[in-house]
């Protein structure tokens, strides 16, 4: 794998595409190219028959997931694990409640942990391919790794992305501590599926979602009569008041009357 080079007619230079950090060097087998190439991606001769088989194998199980969402109504793939959790902590605890949280706020604490997981990655990894590399590299790293929810990945960049990390240089790695460890955890969940322990009337949210919009519909219904019932009696005990104010002012008007009427009756007599 020679550097493609150009030369000038010039007798005393010669021009290469090569820069002072980097060659161009076409890719090899697989599209493996060497460190010093400058569109290096992998440090090592990617494997084409692992990456059929494991693609099989994800294949399978995804597969699988799909067929048993269809049989048990629900799905359990990825971030729908993070729902799994917040369903077990519903279904099995009386107070639906773990460490002060309820099974509800469980998934939505774990989505957002995650996209802000995703945004500090997405930062790293900015950083990390500065191709002015040294310091601001490592720092990208640092902040790549700050957001890495794997602990391989630790292991894989602890050193940087040197050629000499001995993770970077040999595949091996990334399927024993990386492919094989999720491909394990998406067949236990073919094996046990959730939804086949998690069954019944409150296995689910959605109908304890129904039920609660219920209660609150009928609670606000309560709350609503409460209010026009309490209206009615201000009303009506306003209206009592308006009574008794008029009649008693019409009793004062009868008693101011009375001496005048008994004056002129004495009168005549």
């Amino acid at each position: 794998m020679a550097p493609t080079a150009t030369t000038s007619l010039s007798s005393t230079t010669i021009s290469s595409t090569a820069t002072a950090t980097c060659l161009n060097i076409a890719p090899g087998k697989n599209g493996y190219l060497p460190p010093e190439a400058c569109d290096v991606v992998l440090y090592y001769v990617p494997s084409f028959a692992a990456a059929v088989l494991f693609c099989v194998f994800y294949g399978m199980t995804t597969l699988t997931h799909l067929i048993q969402a269809v049989v048990y109504k629900k799905v359990r793939i990825n971030a729908f694990l993070y729902m799994t959790l917040g369903r077990m902590i519903h279904f099995f605890l009386p107070d639906q409640k773990l460490v002060g949280i309820s099974a509800r706020k469980f998934g939505v604490l774990f989505v957002c942990l995650d996209i802000f997981a995703f945004l500090v990655q997405a930062a790293g990894a900015l950083m990390s391919s500065a191709q002015e590399g040294g310091s601001l590299v490592m720092t990208g790293l640092h902040i790549y790794m700050g957001g890495i929810r794997i602990i391989f990945r630790l292991g894989q960049y602890a050193q940087g992305t040197s050629p000499t990390n001995p993770i970077l240089t040999h595949e091996w790695y990334e399927y024993v501590f990386d492919a094989v460890p999720m491909l394990a955890a998406l067949v236990a969940l073919n094996i046990i599926h959730p939804g086949r322990i998690l069954q019944g009337p409150d296995s689910g949210f959605k109908e304890a979602r129904r039920a609660e919009k219920e209660a609150n519909k009928e609670k606000k219904q309560q709350k609503k009569m409460a209010k026009e019932e309490k209206k009615s009696q201000k009303k009506i005990a306003k209206e009592g008041k308006k009574q008794q104010k008029k009649t008693r002012s019409g009793d004062d008007v009868i008693e101011e009357g009375f001496p005048l009427r008994a004056h002129a009756e004495v009168e005549t007599f």
